[in-house]
This record gives C-alpha cells, structure tokens and sequence, in this order.
C-alpha cells in the first residue's frame, strides 16, 4: 500500500517513523505470516531501493527474506545457511 512506498520527502526511514508506516507493516507482515509474499519497486537492486529497510524490520521481526535479483536468481541473504541459490528449479 502507499504506506510503504518508495520516494519521501522527509526521506524513507524518518517515513518508517510514521502511522501509515506501521499499519501498512503491519498488513504485509500479517499477509506474510499466512503466505509467501514479494514487494517490488523499478528500482533492480535492493541496495539501492527503500526495500532494504522494509527488509530489515522484516528480518528483525522474524521472517526470511529473499531479494530476487532475476528470474530464478535471489540475491545472497546475509547469514543464509540453506545454500538456495535458484527460486525455482530449472
């Protein structure tokens, strides 16, 4: 929801402060509890996209993260121990 979009004037993770942040967290963390789900933006790369920090309160909050960086690539998971390389078997 718009509540975790990208471009803020106040800047992304003063936004993450805010009401509209946590309610919209909060919905994507419930959808994740039920179901795997995948957030995206134009920008390819997470590092320098506002889904690194939605990635980083969702890794704080317990949940794996995977950044797709292609079809049937993920980028590497910082302390990612099960060595999945592919989303999906080729």
């Amino acid at each position: 929801g718009d509540g975790l979009g990208g471009l803020r004037p106040e800047g992304f993770t003063a936004h993450m402060r805010s009401r509209g942040f946590a309610d919209s967290f909060r919905r994507l963390a419930d959808m994740a509890r039920e179901s795997p789900v995948a957030i995206f933006c134009a920008e390819r790369d997470p590092a320098g996209c506002h889904r690194r920090h939605i990635a980083e309160a969702l890794e704080e909050a317990g949940f794996l993260v995977r950044h797709i960086e292609a079809p049937h690539r993920l980028f590497p998971v910082p302390g990612d121990t099960t060595g999945q390389s592919t989303l999906f078997p080729l």
